[in-house]
């Protein structure tokens, strides 16, 4: 086990990660799956991206064949004869590998009584196949992904100062869906949950400026988002540990109020960036150009 470039340890280990398209899901997709072994230290990953022809697969297949001992060819494969002919290589040049989707497509193919077209998912319009180590915006994005999830609900505030930025709102706004989503751009985001008669935590007044950022949304739209939370939990059967009168439009709207008073107080902070009617990809984008503005 080596350093890595971020200081990270690096894993005598290779990955080849081979997709039919750009290569997008495969990399969000094993991203999400080395953060459970992150304390192991980071393989080496190769991205391959746009195989579409048993040429370039068996090329590929023969680099690891060359280097089978630590490798893992970890395939996003839906062409049935590309996938066909992994299996194939695979057991001939004893490499280890993962094809993730057929599995996947053969239990959707059961379900629905018909067979999957075997079309990537998206539309490549690079070469006909990139080879090159993934970079540190790779793993950046699987250390986004970890730290989010530790970091929802203001848990853990001592990390604060290694976040990219702290997502502060009223409850069911959408920060922790946010979150997630920058993570997988890479972003490191925490979550905080304000509401009248509970103090700030001190850690908040610590952060630099530019980091925190507020996301408000209408009194109708937050009663209508909290009573479906409500009534999601009573579907399950859950339990549940909301106040009384958490959706009642009185209160939401005084919670309203609040934040706005509470933004009036803090004009170091950013925002407050309206929700209500955004997309969570066009919060993200605002979210996004805000922190690129003042970083």
């Amino acid at each position: 086990m080596t350093a890595g470039d971020g200081g990270r340890p690096t894993l005598e280990k290779t990955i080849f990660l081979v997709s039919d398209s750009t290569g997008q899901t495969a990399k969000l997709l094993l991203s999400r799956l080395l953060v459970q072994y992150g304390d192991l230290g980071e393989p080496r990953v190769r991205l391959f991206a746009g195989v579409t022809t048993a040429a370039q697969l068996t090329d590929l297949m023969e680099q690891a064949e060359a280097l089978s001992r630590d490798l893992l060819v970890f395939a996003t494969l839906v062409d049935p004869k590309l996938s066909d002919l992994l299996e194939q290589l695979a057991a001939s040049m004893d490499v280890r590998y993962i094809n993730v989707f057929k599995p996947l497509l053969t239990s959707l193919d059961s379900w629905f009584g018909s067979s999957a077209r075997g079309i990537p998912g998206d539309c490549f319009e690079g070469p006909v196949m990139t080879q090159s180590a993934v970079n540190t915006e790779f793993f950046r994005m699987a250390d986004a992904v970890q730290f989010v999830q530790q970091h929802i609900s203001g848990l853990n505030r001592q990390d604060w100062p290694k976040a990219d930025v702290i997502l502060v709102g009223l409850s069911r706004v959408g920060k922790e869906v946010a979150a997630g989503y920058l993570a997988q751009r890479g972003v490191r985001a925490a979550c905080l949950s304000v509401a009248p008669g509970e103090a700030l935590p001190p850690e908040l007044s610590l952060l630099r400026q530019g980091k925190i950022v507020v996301l408000a949304m209408e009194a109708d739209a937050l009663v209508r988002r909290r009573r479906s939370r409500i009534a999601e939990l009573e579907r399950r059967a859950a339990p549940s540990f909301l106040e009384s009168g958490y959706a009642n439009p009185e209160r939401v709207e005084f919670e309203v109020k609040f934040l706005a008073d509470l933004v009036r107080r803090h004009p170091e902070w950013l925002g407050p960036i309206d929700c209500t009617y955004l997309a969570m990809d066009e919060l993200c984008a605002a979210l996004t150009r805000e922190l690129r503005l003042n970083g």
